[in-house]
């Protein structure tokens, strides 16, 4: 009797020690397991993070560089502006001139006629400037008015993309994956759930 109850109990301890093993090695490849989980979304963070940088540097650079080439298509107009007027005046005072046989006059009456001939070649010039500032304002208007109405169409597809998307989260586990565009996305959908699960 006694024999054979230390062998059950040997039996016993031995399975006691079996399971208890088992349950350590399990317990330690779930450890390892979360560690890598951890590691794996831990650098998909960063890809995210350098990827975000990056993009925004390029976006500040096609900036800069837009910017730079409006400064200098600017500069080329005013440039090219400046030698149509110049010319203008050269012509008008010449044809003013021709007109008012100038060169038969005496010299006081010629300097007033030729100071009289620059000030109406002037008023020629700023109303030409006038009228050419006047159609680029309203090129302006008009581009700057175009651009907020495509905003304004961008901003409701944008509300009407995220009404469906939230309508989406009741629906978001019978989805293939893929469905979802970007992070912004999926963020906007865990923020909605109230809950911080990715997709």
């Amino acid at each position: 009797g006694r024999r054979s109850k230390e062998a059950a109990d040997r039996m016993y301890e031995k399975i006691k020690k079996e399971m208890e093993e088992e349950a350590r090695k399990k317990a330690e490849e779930e450890d390892l397991i979360n560690l890598l989980h951890q590691e794996e979304l831990e650098l998909k963070r960063r890809e995210e993070d350098a990827a975000r940088k990056l993009k925004a540097e390029r976006m500040k650079q096609e900036m800069i560089a837009a910017n730079e080439y409006q400064k200098r298509l600017k500069a080329e107009r005013e440039a090219a502006r400046q030698k149509e007027e110049e010319e203008f005046r050269v012509m008008m005072m010449a044809k003013f001139a021709e007109d008012d046989r100038i060169e038969q006059m005496n010299a006081q009456k010629r300097r007033m006629r030729v100071l009289e001939h620059g000030r109406e070649v002037q008023r020629l010039i700023d109303d030409k400037r006038r009228l050419f500032e006047e159609q680029r304002a309203k090129e302006e208007a008009e581009l700057a008015a175009q651009k907020q109405e495509e905003e304004r169409k961008q901003g409701l597809v944008e509300e009407e993309r995220k009404k469906l998307l939230a309508e989406l989260v009741e629906l978001q586990d019978y989805l293939p994956r893929g469905v979802f565009r970007d992070k912004a996305d999926v963020e906007y959908l865990t923020q909605l759930m109230g809950r911080g699960a990715a997709i």
